[in-house]
């Protein structure tokens, strides 16, 4: 899918991990008139499948309906911390975009974003397949990868905040638990690289590591979005 959005500033949203959250957002910090867009884990689909569909369709028609009240478009990339059941990602509405990995979206100014979701839970061996994780949650390869200006995504490349071999230190007791974790990081990690790599972007914004963090290694400028944070993209500026 392409999209254009209708301003060269777009308000970029980290990790809520909360559809209330989203809600107070757009309630109190949103400008009318604005293209948002949420890089992922929005907390959308947990519970058993019936209640999860309902409940997460429920929250998107909420949404959509204060977005259509305040002229608002509000694009959701999907996490590691959001269902993939088809019923909720194929779901349309007016003001609200549920974007798949490879959808593309151009500022005024012409500058290309490619949207890449999926991640990786760490936390896996903590949780329940169905009711509160998704095996297939990670980022899915992309054979014919658009060249663009920007990624938006909720992950990141390899050379970018915490490297997997870091994972030793800080989850060493996910990954005693969990004996194919490491791989499907390191896996994660790689396709992510690949991407970005293909996709020729010099600009990355992402979320995922809950930190807010900004780096430029090897020509490309990497912005990490902290949980909740609300920081303003613009087209026409140079971050690096």
């Amino acid at each position: 899918m392409q999209y254009k959005f209708r301003s060269d500033k777009i308000i970029s949203i980290g990790d809520t991990h909360s559809t209330e959250t989203v809600k107070d957002i757009l309630n109190l910090h949103i400008p009318n008139g604005s293209d948002c867009w949420h890089c992922g884990d929005i907390g959308l689909g947990f519970g058993n499948i019936s209640y999860a569909i309902e409940n997460a369709l429920s929250w998107l028609d909420m949404f959509n309906k204060k977005c259509v009240l305040l002229d608002i478009n509000l694009y959701l990339n999907i996490g590691n911390h959001d269902a993939t059941y088809p019923t909720i990602l194929d779901s349309k509405w007016s003001n609200v975009f549920i974007l798949k990995t490879g959808d593309t979206a151009t500022f005024p100014n012409g500058k290309k974003v490619l949207f890449v979701g999926g991640g990786l839970s760490v936390d896996r061996c903590n949780r329940i397949e169905g009711l509160d994780y998704w095996k297939d949650e990670i980022t899915k390869p992309l054979d014919n990868v658009e060249k663009c200006d920007i990624v938006f995504s909720h992950d990141c490349p390899e050379q970018f905040n915490h490297s997997t071999s870091s994972l030793y230190k800080r989850f060493q007791w996910a990954i005693e638990k969990d004996p194919t974790l490491l791989a499907d990081c390191e896996t994660q990690r790689k396709t992510m690289t690949k991407i970005c790599k293909d996709s020729e972007a010099n600009t990355i914004i992402y979320g995922h590591y809950h930190n807010s963090d900004r780096q430029y290694i090897d020509g490309v400028y990497a912005k990490c979005l902290d949980i909740n944070e609300l920081w303003e993209f613009d087209a026409n500026k140079e971050y690096f």
